[in-house]
C-alpha cells in the first residue's frame, strides 16, 4: 500500500476524524453495530469504548502506547474486534457524508476515501507499534 510514515499519517487523520466528529455528534443517536457490546452504550457512554470493552481513554492511550493494538485491547476486556471495526467504518463513513453535504469534500473525494475506509480501518485496528520510550 504506502510506506509506513503514509500510513501512520492516514491512521492518525482517521483517528482524528472520529474523534472530532464524536464531539460534533454529541446531539445525534449512537451509531448502531451488529455488536451486543456496542448495543449497550447508554446515552452518555461512548459507543467506542464500550465495543472495544475500555473503561476510559486513557486505558486505551496507555495500551496503545504500550505496543498494543485495538484487536489485543478488545481480547484483553473479552469483546470481539469486529465491533470496534464496524463502528469505526460507519462513523467515519458518516463523517465523510456530512463534509460531501457540507462541500468540503468532493464527490470525487468522498467515494475516493469512503473506497479506503474498510481496508485502513480494518488493518489500523490489528495494527501494534513499537512502545512509545520513557520521556
Amino acid at each position: 500500500m504506502r510506506n509506513p510514515a503514509q500510513r501512520w499519517i492516514t491512521v492518525c487523520t482517521i483517528a482524528l476524524m472520529l474523534a472530532m466528529g464524536s464531539g460534533l455528534a454529541t446531539d445525534k443517536a449512537a451509531a448502531s453495530t451488529s455488536s451486543m457490546n456496542a448495543n449497550r452504550a447508554s446515552p452518555n457512554e461512548d459507543s467506542f469504548l464500550v465495543s472495544l470493552g475500555a473503561q476510559d481513554d486513557e486505558e486505551v492511550r496507555d495500551a496503545l502506547k504500550e505496543g498494543h493494538s485495538l484487536a489485543d485491547i478488545a481480547a484483553g476486556a473479552g469483546t470481539d474486534v469486529r465491533s470496534v471495526i464496524e463502528l469505526q467504518i460507519k462513523q467515519l463513513t458518516e463523517q465523510l457524508k456530512e463534509r460531501l453535504r457540507s462541500g468540503s469534500i468532493t464527490w470525487e473525494q468522498f467515494l475516493a476515501y469512503r473506497a479506503e475506509i474498510p481496508s485502513l480501518i480494518e488493518s489500523s485496528a490489528y495494527e501494534a507499534h513499537e512502545p512509545a520510550m520513557a520521556r
